[in-house]
């Protein structure tokens, strides 16, 4: 009996240990004392069988927790998770939700709700409220303040998505690897963002846009920026030239092909090759026979899926994705040149 709960004891002080270390990690469990240890062991062992998709398993064990710690928010949160894993949205909104009410204060129940409503699609404008209030609950956060900017992104709020990304880039408390994750975050709102205003002629707001995401890149290491970067940077280099030509004010023409020329100076700086990368659509696919053929420039080039940098998602391609490839000689006469090393922009 004595070992038992000395191993009990043992267990539930890794738990905490964990949670301390990644507290905004899923599969981490807030402890509240040594009254949770039972209930926590059967929700550490639940989260298991989650893993492994056995989701009906993992439920009946949360169920068994909630009768160990009647009012335990991590029973609550965990079933959330474990239906939002599973594709039960109607479920996990409501599992989340009981989770929230038992813990108001609590800054990691509230930026699981928010990720979730916002990464579901469930309700992105309260999951943005959700996550704003978790931030306040803990100002200290970057993980909180990316994930903010990442639901504004999502419900188009793209100044205000890129203000909260260069916060976490300026902030001195963001250790390297967050800063790179709130870099890459901050390119791909501007692209997002510049898109919007080029579809409009607004000029102004691209050269606003691309202005303040070159402020950011000003504060990091080129060399952190990823080939995914630098093709986003090419998009956004395409945005400036057509500000720079399509502008009727001279300022803001000027601008745009300044920004330009900045942006492909430090693509040519992290790497000399990434200059002959090109930008088109997907005209034609054959997800079966696994290739495609992309328009660039109109130019047609023939895409094998084993060419696409992440594989995985050759399937899900379509007529008119956005992709950034490298032009490859063709193999043979009367043939298409190849693209290689292709990325999914979309």
């Amino acid at each position: 009996m004595l070992e038992r709960h000395q191993s009990l004891y043992q267990f539930g002080g890794d738990l905490q240990e964990a949670h301390s270390r990644n507290p905004y990690s899923p599969e981490t469990i807030d402890i509240r004392g040594a009254g949770d240890f039972h209930a926590a062991q059967s929700l550490r062992s639940a989260l298991d069988l989650a893993n492994r998709g056995r989701f009906d398993e993992a439920i009946a064990l949360c169920q068994e927790a909630a009768e160990l710690a009647p009012g335990y928010h991590e029973v609550q949160r965990i079933q959330g998770f474990i239906y939002e894993i599973s594709l039960s949205y109607s479920e996990a909104f409501d599992a989340y939700d009981r989770a929230r009410d038992l813990a108001e204060k609590s800054p990691f129940v509230r930026y699981f709700y928010g990720k979730f409503l916002v990464n579901s699609g469930y309700n992105p404008g309260l999951g943005l409220t959700e996550l704003q209030r978790a931030a306040r609950l803990d100002p200290d956060s970057s993980e909180v303040k990316i994930a903010v900017a990442e639901a504004h992104s999502q419900l188009g709020n793209f100044v205000d998505a890129l203000e909260v990304a260069n916060a976490v880039i300026n902030g001195s408390s963001a250790g390297d690897s967050v800063c790179r994750e709130a870099m890459s975050l901050a390119i791909s709102v501007s692209v997002k963002g510049a898109d919007r205003a080029r579809g409009k002629s607004d000029w102004p707001k691209v050269a606003e846009l691309v202005e303040s995401t070159l402020a950011s890149l000003g504060t990091v290491s080129k060399e952190s920026l990823t080939v995914f970067d630098l093709d986003k940077l090419m998009l956004l280099g395409e945005a400036c030239l057509a500000g720079a030509s399509g502008s009727g004010d001279d300022y803001v023409a000027r601008r745009c092909r300044d920004f330009a020329d900045e942006l492909l100076g430090i693509r040519r700086h992290r790497s000399p090759s990434h200059i002959d990368r090109r930008i088109g659509h997907i005209k034609h696919m054959n997800i079966e026979k696994g290739f495609a053929f992309i328009i660039s420039n109109g130019e047609r080039y023939f895409l094998h899926a084993s060419q696409l940098l992440q594989r995985e998602f050759f399937d899900s391609l379509s007529a008119n994705s956005l992709v950034a490839f490298t032009p490859g000689p063709a193999p043979n006469e009367g043939q298409n040149p190849r693209a290689l090393s292709a990325d999914w922009l979309d």
